[in-house]
């Protein structure tokens, strides 16, 4: 068929065959860090992880900006790309005060690095923890 047209002709793409799983799935091989979240967790706890993950962003942004933070605590961060480790040791000054929105902003600085070592930890753990001998191993 010439002429810049179009066939009706339906043709197999030889490699999508193993791209989609029976499910509807994408197989990659290996699952993605939400997949294995998701797995690990189940349905509740992943929701819950999910939201509070996408409320921490607005959070954070509404209570530097009301705070007036970093500034009017006394330090800028003028290199622009290690803001984040400024702002944990700084963090401290937050606690001058006591004021429910600065003990809220010095939970929003230091909760990645407090989610980060807990998952570190679990994992570690389960990493030692002796795996139970099978049947076969037993005998």
């Amino acid at each position: 068929m010439g002429g810049g047209y179009i066939s009706d002709e339906v043709v197999e793409d030889e490699g999508t065959e193993d791209f989609f799983e029976e499910d509807g799935y994408r197989n990659s091989g290996k699952p993605s860090f939400l997949t294995s979240l998701y797995d690990a967790v189940g349905p509740t706890a992943f929701l819950i992880i999910f939201a509070v993950a996408l409320a921490w962003i607005p959070a954070d942004l509404w209570l530097s900006s009301t705070l007036h933070w970093p500034e009017s605590y006394g330090w800028r961060c003028v290199s622009g790309s290690n803001c984040w480790i400024g702002d944990m040791w700084h963090s401290l000054l937050l606690l001058r005060h006591h004021t429910p929105r600065e003990l809220a902003l010095f939970v929003c600085i230091w909760m990645i690095p407090a989610a980060l070592s807990g998952i570190a930890l679990v994992r570690l753990r389960k990493a030692r923890r002796p795996k139970p001998l099978s049947n076969s191993e037993a005998e």
